[in-house]
């Protein structure tokens, strides 16, 4: 989305729903720019990545969970 010029609206779902299902985002503008781009939310959805629990991630590691977590950021 950022590389297609949508630098804006997809820094606004990052920071509102960051780790929502394509067909979950409420964002303004997405389907607009899915059709802009040959796209329909369903083709989308269809290869979006699924997420996994971050805890999970954080527990192969050997990483506390028991305190709370402020910021998760991915190398």
């Amino acid at each position: 989305m950022q590389r297609s010029g949508s630098e804006s609206l997809a820094r606004q779902i990052m920071q509102n729903e960051n780790l929502a299902f394509v067909k979950q985002i409420k964002t303004e503008g997405v389907d607009d720019w899915a059709t802009e781009n040959g796209f329909t939310v369903d083709e989308l959805a269809l290869i979006q990545p699924s997420y996994s629990n971050p805890l999970n991630q954080l527990n192969k590691l050997n990483i506390n969970t028991t305190l709370p977590i402020r910021t998760m950021v991915s190398y």
